[in-house]
């Protein structure tokens, strides 16, 4: 009986509760039950009258931080606690779009350390220790050509710095880290390794393994993998040299444009993560075992249950270990679906698993998935950052029956939208660009 009851709750949908909501246009906070009526507009405008769009959204170890890279090359950073996400401060940090942010370190002072990167072709270390002002402590420059840098990722042991680029990847070496007399940090990074021969277009992902903590050169693995438009994948081991022919472990032929992979798999205390999804461009997904390059499970919007306009991300509940698939629609909903013993599935199903409703009046852009199940951060084309958790039985209870008048009167005045929904061709074609 206790077996059937975890089954029945495995496979319970649960409901996403809306709890803040961030205009950009305005950088307060919208508590529940007093955030934009549907229809309200909340976009800033740039000078020239174009909508700016929120980006991709990330979250500080221990998520006190969260900051999201807009689309006129700016960066936001937000105090993220239960009372919602407070604008701490923003910054012009390119003179390009930016493309990739994120918080590296885990540990310490560092823990406050954000990077990242852009079409300029500079990838930059922010100092957010004073979260009132970003101070900026390195900048690097991928190439005398300017290239612009798509993706950047970070070693576990803080050693490596890795980013891709219209000819490559491009890896670094921190040099030193000092500490100023105002307590600020300081970085430098040394070029030592370039990976180009294994690449035939831009290659817009590049991510190290997330459970691999090894120094460069020992004799532990330290694996990378990269994607790009070629449709490849390329699973690299920094430690078995510098020669791409002797750290190239293999390459999966995905066959199409590739948006975005990642590791997954740890169960039961092993984290070996043998296994790769990819994301691609024309919104299909494919699930592999980057050991010995087998492909498990292709799929396309048409497996899932209801209405998908496109594929959002791919994340492991390490606690049901099962994938997670996040997919949307062009009127702002979110649905999570799972794949089931996904290295013994010959068709893929996805089950419906969770929903997030309300929050957004658009196409939705990035969901960050660090704290799932019980905690998602959204941001999109609407210009809003929302924040969901769970559902309690009794909110579920209670508002069962006002959500679904809410969804069906919001569906009606959002169909003025669907211009801009007719726009997701150029979305389709090249998604990892901010626009």
């Amino acid at each position: 009986e206790r077996e059937r009851e975890r089954e029945r709750e495995r496979t319970k949908m649960k409901m996403y509760q809306l709890t803040s909501c961030v205009g950009v246009s305005t950088g307060a906070a919208v508590v529940q039950g007093n955030r934009p009526q549907p229809g309200q507009p909340t976009q800033q405008q740039k000078d020239d009258g174009a909508e700016v769009y929120l980006l991709k959204v990330a979250r500080s170890k221990g998520g006190h931080l969260v900051a999201t890279s807009l689309s006129d090359y700016t960066v936001r950073v937000y105090q993220h606690d239960a009372g919602g996400d407070n604008l701490c401060c923003s910054v012009r940090a390119h003179e390009g779009p930016v493309t990739d942010v994120l918080f590296p370190f885990h540990q310490g002072s560092l823990v406050n350390i954000m990077m990242t990167a852009s079409e300029d072709g500079s990838v930059k270390t922010w100092d957010l220790s004073n979260a009132q002002q970003a101070r900026c402590i390195n900048t690097v420059v991928c190439d005398g050509r300017r290239s612009p840098v798509w993706s950047i990722s970070v070693s576990n042991s803080g050693e490596l710095l890795a980013a891709s680029s219209q000819h490559g990847v491009l890896i670094w070496k921190k040099a030193g880290t000092t500490v100023d007399t105002s307590g600020l940090n300081s970085f430098k990074w040394k070029k030592i390794v370039a990976l180009e021969e294994s690449f035939c277009d831009i290659v817009t992902q590049v991510l190290f393994h997330p459970y691999h903590y090894s120094s460069l050169g020992s004799q532990e693995p330290l694996v990378l993998t990269a994607c790009g438009e070629d449709g490849l994948v390329c699973v690299f081991d920094i430690n078995k040299g510098t020669d791409e022919d002797d750290n190239l472990l293999g390459v999966l032929n995905v066959g199409r444009s590739i948006a975005s992979v990642g590791f997954f798999g740890e169960m039961h205390g092993q984290k070996e993560c043998n296994f790769l999804w990819c994301r691609t461009n024309d919104e299909t997904f494919q699930v592999w075992n980057w050991t010995n390059q087998g492909l498990l499970v292709a799929g396309s919007r048409q497996h899932f249950s209801i209405k998908v306009d496109y594929f959002l991300d791919c994340h492991w509940d390490v606690h049901q270990y099962e994938l997670n698939l996040v997919v949307g629609t062009n009127e702002g909903s979110i649905f999570i679906f799972a794949l089931d013993d996904t290295q013994n599935l010959q068709q893929p199903q996805p089950r419906l698993k969770g929903a997030l409703n309300g929050g957004h009046q658009g196409v939705v852009r990035w969901i960050e998935s660090s704290s799932a199940p019980s905690d998602y951060l959204t941001c999109g084309e609407d210009g809003k950052l929302c924040s969901w958790r769970p559902q309690t039985k009794e909110e579920a209870a209670r508002g069962g029956h006002h959500q679904q008048h809410h969804q069906h009167h919001q569906q009606q005045q959002q169909h003025g939208l669907a211009s801009r929904a007719q726009g997701n061709s150029m979305r389709n074609a090249r998604r990892f660009k901010p626009y």
